[in-house]
């Protein structure tokens, strides 16, 4: 393995850390806005089947 090649790997694996921590991070944000979303929602849409 070369210099290079280590040093390549050693700046990949944080970067591939970062973004999965970030798209986690969206991931939940998403989620957690589509749960209130529904929350908010589902009663107007029992009061219009009711």
């Amino acid at each position: 393995m070369s210099v290079m090649t280590a040093r390549a790997v050693r700046v990949t694996v944080p970067a591939r850390l970062a973004c999965a921590k970030a798209l986690g991070h969206f991931a939940l944000r998403a989620r957690c806005r589509f749960r209130s979303m529904i929350v908010r929602s589902f009663p107007g849409a029992l009061v219009r089947v009711v």
